[in-house]
């Protein structure tokens, strides 16, 4: 495991498509999680383009949840937000 001290940044997680095949872990995506990603916060984005949908996912127990998420236009200010999850609000925080 490399020095994560002398980074100024954190890696959250990872990400991969379905193209066609809707959202959702696999077998493989939930063993690529519990073994790569194994802190509290790491979370897995799926994507499917061809039905254009995007989901996140986060482990629990010996499956996972769905997970609020935002996509950011990182040109804007990041208070502007582009498109919410269902169920998710921007804090007046601007985070």
């Amino acid at each position: 495991m490399p020095d994560l001290d002398r980074f100024s940044y954190a890696i959250m997680g990872w990400y991969h498509s379905h193209p066609g095949h809707t959202c959702f872990m696999s077998k493989t995506d939930l063993s690529t999680q519990r073994v790569m990603f194994t802190q509290p916060y790491h979370c897995a984005l799926v994507i499917d383009p061809v039905n254009r949908e995007i989901e996140a996912f986060k482990l629990l127990g010996e499956g996972c949840v769905t997970v609020p998420f935002a996509v950011v236009d990182c040109k804007m200010p990041r208070t502007r937000r582009l498109r919410y999850k269902a169920g998710w609000e921007p804090s007046r925080t601007g985070i």
